[in-house]
This record gives structure tokens, sequence and C-alpha cells, in this order.
């Protein structure tokens, strides 16, 4: 005759249904007779940002958890540059790679950014954040269009609308903006002269248009910018 399982008892079935509703998150674990199983510990795998612990000052652990944030916005942007690449990811970017770098300088306790010992910690805190993929010469300018961005900001306000949305990377603007640079550097005296001249005819055709109260606040800031000349 064929060997058939025994019929569970009534006791049993109830276990087994206890358990099944428990295992289901109704409860606590159970294994089929009723009884409590200890639970499986779970480990989840763990993303280090900053391998410094935070200081105890509180405005020191104030500027630490900035530069966190700092670090992940600039580390997001690099991980979705490839699908959207903009003027702004790129200053993000930079702004995380002049912390990289303020860091690799202190380890190595170099006055520059070149050396064996300052290219060592500055690699290990690349490839801790993430931006290790990147090439060494998008990390040059990416930390060069921070470390200027008032100015190659400015530079990018006088460009036209078509100019701007070319200079999408940091190399582009970077070499752009050291391009007019030297251009102004070499202008001869006379030039300078009458552009200025005309920009200043420019701006009294527009400074007469104004309301009596505009034009007042308008003169004193003017005045006060050429008192810092």
């Amino acid at each position: 005759m064929p060997f058939r399982m025994p019929r569970p008892t009534k006791e049993q079935s109830r276990g087994q249904r206890i358990a099944a509703a428990s295992n289901r998150g109704l409860g606590p674990k159970l294994n089929f007779v009723g009884d409590e199983r200890a639970a499986t510990p779970i480990t989840l795998p763990q993303f280090t940002i900053m391998a410094e612990a935070l200081p105890d000052d509180n405005s020191a652990k104030a500027a630490a958890i900035v530069k966190l944030r700092i670090i992940r916005a600039g580390r997001d942007a690099w991980q979705e540059i490839a699908k959207s690449e903009s003027f702004e990811a790129w200053v993000q970017i930079g702004a995380a790679l002049v912390i990289g770098k303020q860091h690799a300088l202190r380890l190595s306790r170099g006055n520059a950014p070149w050396g064996r010992n300052y290219c060592r910690e500055f690699a290990a805190w690349a490839a801790q954040m993430g931006f290790a993929p990147m090439r060494a010469s998008d990390r040059s300018y990416a930390i060069a269009l921070s470390e200027n961005l008032g100015s190659i900001t400015a530079f990018r306000a006088g460009l036209s609308d078509r100019e701007r949305g070319r200079l999408v990377t940091a190399q582009s603007n970077v070499k752009r903006w050291k391009a007019s640079t030297e251009h102004r550097r070499h202008q001869c005296p006379s030039d300078l002269k009458r552009r200025a001249t005309m920009h200043w005819r420019r701006f009294f055709a527009t400074f007469r248009m104004l309301e009596p109260k505009e034009r007042g606040k308008l003169w004193h800031a003017s005045l006060a910018e050429m008192a810092g000349l």
C-alpha cells in the first residue's frame, strides 16, 4: 500500500495557521507548533560619507554638517552628469571637490595642491566620496570653476543666452573666462577709455528716464561703488 502522511491534528492545524499569520507580519514570528522563533539579524550595507568624526563644538559641528551636504550634492550631481549636464551641476561638483582639496592639503601638510602626498590623500578622498571615475583634468577645471565662481558668473552675465547655453562644462567656462581676462589685459588704454565713455553715456541716457526717487537710490549706489575703486 502507498505511504500516506498522517493528517495533522486540530491543534497542529491551528498552530500552522497562527504561524502563517504571524509570518505575514501580523504578530511575532512563530513555528508550526506556535512557539516563538528567534529573529534572524539583518545587516544593511553602510556608506561612509566622511571618515572624520563630527567635532564636539556646536559651531564646528554645524560647519561639518554643511560640508557633508555640499559633498552629497556634488556627488549626486556627478552621478547624474551623463543624463543632465549643466553649468549648475558642475558648480555643485566643484564645491564638493574644493572640500576634498582642502582635506588633502590638511592631511598632506602641503601648501600647494601637488606632490605625492597630496595626490595620494586626494585620490583616497575622491574614491571614498564617489568621485574616483572622474578624470583628473575635469577635477581641476571643476575646482577652478568653484574657486573663481564670482568672476566666472559675472563673465557669463555679459554673454547672450545662446553663448551661455554653449558653456556647460567646467572646462569650457574656465577656458572662456580666462581667455576674456587675457584679452582685457592686453587691450589698448585708448580702447578701454572709449568703451568706458560709451557705457557711461548709455548709463546716463537710461538714468534720465527713471523717476526722481529711483534716480537718487541709483546715484548713491553708483557713488558707493566708485568710492571703492
